[in-house]
């Protein structure tokens, strides 16, 4: 199962240790499919508080850039991102964050791992080389005994919320592990990134394990420590969609003018009712059977669904205007080439 995080409803979860665990060693796994890609989008997988600064926790997030970007701005001392940009909505995706600052070489101390390959590309805050946290850096956010978020970055009023699916969330207090950790290459295809299990990992202190298999506890920590309190989000907030059952959503990056909007982690979406618009979906097909599900929850009889070609993406037309676009409306009449039947 998945937990689906909507960026409209502020949810996130969090919770306050008791103690403080290790501040130089740790490791932050989680597999995420991300919702709404809009202009201008900074979204937090994972933060530590600072309780001396407010304004600047250690954190985790995707940057309004798209790139990965880790920073202990507690203290100014360090900043790694990605130059490779995270934009893909139709994908599950496996981020693996190892912290180890006791290490003498500095690249060593923050390694970044997508599908299970690290990151050698890397870079600072916006350009220039990364600035990793200084030898024996005890981190003033991550690993403390304050409050650490899950979808959000962690301050007083939260902010920065995630849009997406997360899976399989680890934190791992006291241990720099590698991405095999978490998950391995498929035998068969083997550029195939997929979950292993990782109960017998040793969590650590604070450590947790967030597998979201209960859905009237969702901030169930399934290692046995404290759970994570839920902040606006609910039972039906479980889903299916998973690294290894992945569904399709609406695609935040291909859509018309008139497509004003989606929500519920693109689960949802919406037009203006003066204006034709269409959004795709993010899984398209070119043969065979397949089948889909669309529930209309308001709507006029002028709402269609069908197939549109990919050659087709660019145009602002209604879905059934070309002669390769098959739509059906609400109402059963069936669209084609400009045409009611």
């Amino acid at each position: 199962n998945s937990c689906r995080f909507n960026d409209g409803d502020s949810a996130y979860m969090h919770k306050t240790p008791g103690s403080s665990g290790n501040r130089r060693k740790f490791t932050f796994s989680c597999w995420i499919k991300k919702g709404d890609i809009a202009p201008g989008d900074d979204t937090c997988l994972f933060s530590g508080d600072n309780s001396g600064d407010d304004t600047r926790p250690d954190d985790i997030r995707i940057r309004d850039t798209g790139k990965l970007y880790v920073s202990f701005r507690n203290t100014n001392d360090g900043i790694v991102s990605t130059k490779r940009v995270l934009r893909d909505p139709s994908a599950w995706m496996n981020i693996v964050v190892a912290v180890d600052t006791e290490q003498s070489t500095a690249a060593n101390r923050v390694k970044i791992y997508i599908n299970g390959v690290q990151e050698s590309n890397l870079e600072g805050d916006g350009s220039g080389d990364p600035t990793y946290p200084s030898e024996d850096h005890d981190c003033t956010g991550f690993g403390r005994d304050t409050k650490i978020t899950v979808g959000a970055r962690s301050k007083d009023s939260p902010d920065k919320f995630f849009d997406g699916y997360m899976a399989e969330v680890c934190y791992i207090d006291g241990s720099q592990l590698a991405a095999t950790s978490f998950g391995e290459f498929n035998s068969d295809s083997p550029t195939i990134w997929q979950p292993i299990d990782v109960s017998g990992l040793t969590f650590g202190t604070n450590g947790f394990y967030l597998d979201f298999e209960d859905s009237s506890n969702l901030g169930n920590d399934a290692n046995g420590g404290t759970d994570l309190t839920e902040v606006n989000l609910a039972a039906v907030d479980q889903c299916t969609d998973s690294p290894t059952n992945n569904f399709a959503t609406w695609n935040s990056l291909i859509y018309s003018n008139g497509s004003t909007a989606q929500a519920n982690a693109s689960y949802t979406t919406s037009n203006s009712s003066s204006n034709y618009g269409y959004r795709l979906s993010t899984i398209g097909v070119s043969s065979g059977k397949w089948y889909a599900e669309v529930k209309y929850t308001s709507s006029s009889n002028q709402a269609l669904i069908g197939i549109r070609s990919r050659e087709a993406t660019g145009v602002s037309h209604y879905l059934g205007y070309y002669d390769d676009d098959y739509a059906i409306y609400v109402d059963g009449h069936y669209y084609n080439n400009n045409s009611e039947t």
